[in-house]
């Protein structure tokens, strides 16, 4: 049988849930996409039954009777006697109920990561497009020509001539340029945990003050709590675990750049026919081979870019589902 792993998104956190449902697991079980016996599984559920404590029969939060006195121990208000084990061998004594679970989860740095994605690019089919030029074949465009208000694809009427060089240099990108969306990574590989049995006896009368080889002898409370003398080995169980990363920050427009390509004609309905030449912001000073030629109209297609930024990760945590604390004797 195997632990597996569901994973889901909610608003505000990304969760990635962690259940224990085994026989002979060993102690300290690695989340990872194996496949093999004793690995931790990628499920397809949101949500996935614990079902190696259902086969035997363990509750959600185990409720042991008070018969501390009788193993000659004065737990505190809260705690009662189990014997706890990691995997799930040996099996319980008669009389006593066996709870599956996961105990000790640990987060490695890195689980969670925030990242961005390019929501929208900033527009800049409307702006102000400079030019430049030169009038002696130098290809250096060192005098300013006309600056021509863009609003879009469509043609539009322009009435001024075409000097041997031309430079197009693309309008600033706009104040609200473009958008970013947060996304968060969950890497599945930095949650570990333990697989472990507890038994719980159904009365005083059983009870086991000195347990097998392979099982202990522990107190159980309710909750994350301190564990008192002579049992101050501590871990935390529970039916399930799930890695939860905080919220991630919002994306920030970290860098912008509008460019396109300016296409002149010679007609005042931009027929292709009559196409002087498409300009490209990027391209530099350029040889136009037409001296002075008449433009009667343009088109101006456009394209940008953004870059976004975020912080690298967020905190992650590892909440148990029916959290409670098992209390150890240290080298028993």
């Amino acid at each position: 049988m195997r632990i597996r792993l569901a994973m889901s998104c909610v608003t505000g956190t990304v969760v990635v849930a962690l259940i224990a449902c085994g026989i002979d697991i060993p102690e300290v079980v690695p989340i990872d996409d194996g496949g093999s016996d004793a690995t931790i599984d990628v499920g397809t559920a949101d949500v996935l039954s614990n079902d190696a404590a259902k086969d035997v029969g363990g509750p959600d939060v185990i409720t042991p009777p008070t018969c501390d006195a009788g193993c000659g121990f004065a737990l505190p208000q809260g705690f009662g006697l189990v014997t706890f084990s990691a995997g799930s061998t040996p099996p319980c004594d008669p009389g006593q109920t066996a709870s599956d679970v996961v105990s000790d989860p640990q987060v490695g740095a890195g689980a969670c990561t925030c990242g961005c994605a390019i929501s929208a690019p900033p527009d800049c089919s409307n702006g102000t497009v400079k030019t430049k030029y030169d009038s002696n074949n130098s290809v250096t465009c060192p005098l300013n020509a006309i600056s021509i208000i863009v609003s879009g694809p469509a043609c539009t009427a322009l009435n001024t001539s075409l000097a041997p060089d031309l430079a197009v240099i693309a309008p600033a990108p706009p104040k609200d340029a473009g958008g970013c969306s947060t996304n968060t990574v969950v890497d599945k590989t930095k949650l570990q945990a333990s697989a472990a049995r507890v038994c719980t006896p159904s009365s005083c009368a059983t009870t086991t003050c000195s347990p097998p080889i392979g099982r202990r002898l522990c107190g159980i409370a309710t909750g994350d709590v301190a564990c008192p003398a002579p049992f101050t080995e501590k871990h935390l169980i529970g039916a399930s675990t799930a890695l939860v990363c905080s919220p991630c920050g919002s994306c920030a427009i970290a860098t912008t750049n509008c460019a396109g390509t300016l296409s002149l004609f010679g007609d005042s309905m931009c027929n292709n026919m009559q196409l002087l030449g498409a300009f490209a912001t990027d391209a530099g000073c350029q040889s136009t081979n037409y001296n002075f030629a008449s433009v009667m109209s343009y088109k101006w297609a456009s394209f940008g870019t953004s870059s976004c930024a975020i912080d690298a990760s967020t905190p992650a945590t590892a909440p148990l589902s029916g959290e409670q604390t098992v209390c150890c004797r240290p080298g028993l």
